[in-house]
């Protein structure tokens, strides 16, 4: 009779906070890969097609690099949409995360995954997300640019578009957000401009773990059209109003991470 092993459970922690939802999949000692030289798939795609099959090419990971890392990301906000798929190596545990953050009128999925065993980066795809149903609201008076881009100088009033915001989104809203992972490169953001909420404004966030770190950044200001470029100077002399008070400003609202902790064993 040929003996039969008892999988050691991996252990998965939920993060539910409000507006977020947080998957992280730790693993098993035998998951666990000394750091040595491991053959990973590696590409970027920005909403293009680079990491389609004729453009993914097999690198060997140099110590002390032991994972193969993969994650895709997307931001939505009115019609705009915008992808970002990376393959590479990088240095930790096997690990994976999902975030799926809704607030109208954003939209923000990321999924992340680090294993260590040959050639294992080639599970995500860039098909399957969509935008959660928009709930109707009436307008409040307030408008604002929305745009989402690769490239900063892409999400200008020149390219955005004009959205009315609705409910208790009364604060125009432009930053960015970025997926930093421990491959040697650097890290490039998803910039966007959008309606906020006063409430959620106030709040700074960045979330890491393992091989990965996730930032977001950015600032509100009152009045329509806020989040645009600054208006063109004039040579009528200025004075300033040392009373006055400054924008309303902070770095932006992919945090509340004060929440739920539930840890499940699974067999």
């Amino acid at each position: 009779m040929k003996s039969r092993n008892r999988a050691v459970p991996n252990f998965f922690f939920l993060f539910c906070c409000c507006k977020f939802v947080f998957l992280i999949s730790f693993p098993n000692a035998e998951q666990l890969k000394v750091a040595g030289s491991i053959e990973c798939y590696s590409c970027l795609e920005e909403d293009d097609d680079g990491c389609s099959s004729a453009n993914t090419t097999i690198i060997q990971c140099a110590p002390p690099m032991n994972v193969c890392t993969e994650y895709f990301q997307t931001v939505m906000t009115g019609s705009f949409m915008v992808t970002r798929w990376k393959k590479g190596c990088s240095v930790g545990l096997s690990v994976g995360l999902v975030i799926n953050t809704f607030y109208d009128p954003v939209f923000h999925y990321s999924k992340i995954q680090a294993c260590s065993t040959d050639l294992c980066n080639n599970n995500l795809t860039n098909s399957n997300v969509t935008k959660p149903p928009y709930i109707t609201k009436d307008p409040n008076g307030v408008e604002c640019y929305s745009c989402a881009s690769i490239l900063k100088d892409q999400c200008t009033p020149v390219y955005a578009e004009k959205m009315k915001c609705t409910g208790s989104m009364k604060r125009c809203y432009e930053g960015n957000v970025t997926i930093s992972v421990l491959d040697g490169d650097s890290p490039r953001a998803i910039y966007f401009k959008t309606c906020e909420e006063a409430t959620i404004c106030t709040s700074s966030t960045s979330l890491s773990g393992g091989f990965m770190k996730i930032n977001q950044e950015g600032s509100c200001c009152s009045g329509s059209y806020c989040n645009g470029p600054p208006l063109p100077t004039t040579s009528k002399p200025t004075t300033i109003d040392h009373n006055s008070q400054p924008p309303y400003s902070s770095v932006s609202h992919f945090s509340l991470l004060i929440g739920i902790l539930i840890a499940i064993g699974v067999l």
